[in-house]
This record gives structure tokens, C-alpha cells and sequence, in this order.
């Protein structure tokens, strides 16, 4: 017999050995298939958080806020500061002149759907140059807030996610309370996890003057930035710092994935590295099991290399399983999940959880190695164990 089909019998003759004392392998398939599942299911986080920050910004707007800022919410701009950085040159010019959109931003408190916890989210006060600078936000349900009272459009991911936002809800924040009169999408932006009114209102309702937290300038062309950012470097008008605004929602969503892929590798490593140990011990079991069937084989000629290839097969083919499962059990359950983390200054960033291609692929990739090395040691040890010891052993 050939070396590849004494490998085959053997393998099936595992198999069904498997299936007559099913208990030993389902226990190595489901510690596979669990920690596949914790795996996909934690990069899914980093995933779906840097596909919201991915759908943030445009190359051809910049972003401006106070020196030293390092989020929106800790900067401060003035009137003066917003006039000034529309006449610098690149500023595309819309019907009411520069398109410059200075925004407030400040957080209400409002509790969640389901556990009522209470969250900070995004309260953006905006004018009409907002829907310039992002021309992506639009609204899907009611309608636009009006200038002067208190109406507010909110995001879809904000409405899933909390209580009191839905259309026609009332939101309370100290003494003011606020009308909800439109639901706005934003391609899955992180825009989708604020609440947007009126930035005159909002100036009023806090007490903030004329003050504004950042200013979002529409350039006339990506290739516009270089020179606007040097001529507001050089301005003695201004003390701010500029960048894209693709930039500035990159740099939180490629912080805040690395975050979450390297502890979520960290915590599947060391699953890992349990469920190989407790394979490696069930496989050593399950093949105590079969020791007088190994020598039998092995007795009336199959060779060593058939008996090694064969129980690392069998490793693999658990690993496989338990990869499949893991893969299966996780994209149904956790793709498009809602969840909200914290990003930037004190905000909630909120966002669905993403099962893609290319985590399933590695989940099973990593099963495999798994059940590589869970039926290695087994296997050497099957191959190598003399004909008479193995069957004093039975």
C-alpha cells in the first residue's frame, strides 16, 4: 500500500472511532471553536470602530482648532478667529462667501437603551456652512432644525443606541429642553453618533458667547491644503493648529483599533495556548483509546510516517471544524452589533461591530495551527511507540 493510502484508512478509521466515542473530540472541536469565536468576535471591535473613523473627514476639508488642542472638545476658537481663516488662500467660496463652518460642540447626558446607563454624547451646534463642509449628512426621517429654537436632528447610530432620541422626543439638559425633529445619516460617520442644532442656540443655552470649539474649512481642492495650512501657520491673526479632516478622525481610529487588536490578540493568544495544551492532552486520551488498534496497524505493516501523518490529520481536521464553527457562530451573532466606546475628549463613539473576510479567514487559520499543534506531540508519540509495548499497554 502506498503511504497516502495507508494514511487515508487510518484517518477514517479515526473518524469513526470518533463517532462511536464522540465525546473527546467535541470537547477539542469546541475548544477551538472557542477561541476562534473569542478572537473574530474581539477584532470585530477594532474593525467596525476604524470603519466609523474611516468613513470620517475629507482630504479637502481642513480642520482647525486652538494650539495645543488635542480633540475638539478642549479647543476654543473665536469670532474673529472663524473671519480670519476665511480669507486665507484655497477657501472655496460658496453663495454666502467663504465656506467656513464653525461648530460648538459640547456632551448631554442621556441613558442608554436597555440598561438606561447614562453616556455623554455629542451635542454639535452647526450653521448652515456645516452641510458644506460635510455633505454626507443628511436627513432620512422628520426634518431640519430651524435657527432660533430648540430643535435638534440627531444621528441613527445615536438613535439606536440610546433612549428619549427617537423622532419627536423631548431631551432634557439642565434647564433647556430640546425637540428631536429629524433622524440624519452620514455613511456610517462618526457624525451618525451626535446630536446637531443650532450653534446660536447652543451658544445661548451654555452660556459660551461667541465662542466655538473648531472650524471646518472647505478647500477648493485636496491640493489646496498645503498652501492654507502655511499661510494659517503664518497668520499673526491666528494661534491654531490645521489639519485635513480626514487626518484628525484617522489618527483616533488607528489609536483606538491598535488598542483593541493587540489586547484582543493578547487574550487570544493565551486562550490559545490553554485549548493546544487541553487538545493535546484530549488527543493524547483519545489515542490511548485506539493503542491496540495503532499496534494492530502497525503489526501488519503500516508504516510510522502513516501512523504521524494520520493523527496530525485528524488535529487539522478538528482544527478545521473548530475554525468553521467558531467563524459561523460569530458572524451570526456579533456582525453588526451596536456598541459605543469613548474616543477623543469624553465622547461616545458609536458603532457596529464588523465579522469581515479576512477575520474569518484568520480564525481558521489559527484553528489549524491549533489543531496543528494539538495533534503533534500525540502523533509522534503513536508513531514512535513499539509494536509489542503498544499492545502490553491495551
Amino acid at each position: 500500500m502506498s503511504w497516502l493510502r495507508e494514511t487515508r484508512l487510518i484517518l477514517l478509521l479515526g473518524f469513526r472511532n470518533a463517532l462511536i466515542r464522540p465525546m473527546l473530540p467535541a470537547i477539542v472541536i469546541l475548544g477551538f471553536m472557542a477561541v476562534v469565536l473569542v478572537m473574530v468576535s474581539v477584532l470585530s471591535i477594532g474593525h467596525g470602530l476604524g470603519n466609523t473613523f474611516a468613513n470620517s473627514g475629507s482630504q479637502d476639508v481642513a480642520m482647525v482648532m486652538s494650539s495645543g488642542a488635542f480633540a475638539e472638545g478642549v479647543s476654543h476658537l473665536s469670532e474673529a478667529d472663524v473671519q480670519a481663516l476665511g480669507s486665507e488662500p484655497g477657501v472655496a467660496q460658496g453663495a454666502q462667501g467663504p465656506v467656513v463652518s464653525p461648530e460648538l460642540i459640547t456632551t448631554v447626558e442621556v441613558p442608554k437603551r436597555g440598561s438606561g446607563v447614562v453616556s455623554n454624547v455629542i451635542m454639535r451646534g452647526v450653521t448652515a456652512a456645516a452641510f458644506q463642509t460635510h455633505p454626507k449628512v443628511h436627513v432620512i426621517v422628520g426634518r431640519m432644525f430651524r435657527s432660533g429654537v430648540h430643535e435638534v436632528i440627531v444621528g441613527q447610530q445615536a438613535v439606536r443606541e440610546y433612549q428619549d432620541l427617537s423622532l419627536g422626543s423631548k431631551l432634557h439638559s439642565g434647564n433647556d429642553t430640546w425637540t428631536v425633529v429629524g433622524i440624519f445619516a452620514s455613511n456610517g460617520s462618526i457624525h451618525e453618533s451626535e446630536i446637531w442644532t443650532d450653534a446660536q442656540g447652543l451658544q445661548t443655552a451654555f452660556n459660551l458667547g461667541n465662542s466655538y470649539s473648531s472650524a471646518y474649512v472647505k478647500m477648493i481642492s485636496p491640493s489646496a491644503f498645503k498652501s492654507f495650512a502655511a499661510a494659517v501657520n503664518k497668520d499673526p491673526r491666528l494661534n491654531v493648529q490645521v489639519q485635513t479632516e480626514k487626518s484628525y478622525y484617522s489618527k483616533f481610529g488607528t489609536g483606538a483599533s491598535q488598542i483593541i487588536n493587540s489586547a484582543g490578540m493578547a487574550i487570544t493568544i493565551l486562550m490559545a495556548l490553554g485549548a493546544v495544551i487541553g487538545a493535546i492532552n484530549l488527543m493524547y486520551t483519545h489515542l490511548a483509546s485506539r493503542i491496540r488498534e495503532m499496534a494492530t496497524l502497525r503489526a501488519v505493516g503500516f508504516r510510522r510516517v502513516s501512523v504521524l501523518s494520520a493523527v496530525m490529520l485528524e488535529g487539522l481536521v478538528f482544527g478545521l471544524i473548530g475554525g468553521l464553527a467558531g467563524g459561523v457562530v460569530s458572524y451570526l451573532v456579533f456582525n453588526g452589533y451596536q456598541a459605543g466606546t469613548i474616543a477623543g475628549a469624553v465622547t461616545q463613539v458609536d458603532f457596529q461591530f464588523a465579522v469581515t473576510g479576512s477575520l474569518l479567514i484568520g480564525g481558521i487559520v489559527f484553528a489549524l495551527i491549533m489543531g496543528f499543534f494539538g495533534g503533534l506531540f500525540p502523533a509522534i508519540r503513536a508513531a514512535r511507540l513499539p509494536v509489542a509495548k503498544a499492545l502490553r499497554e491495551a
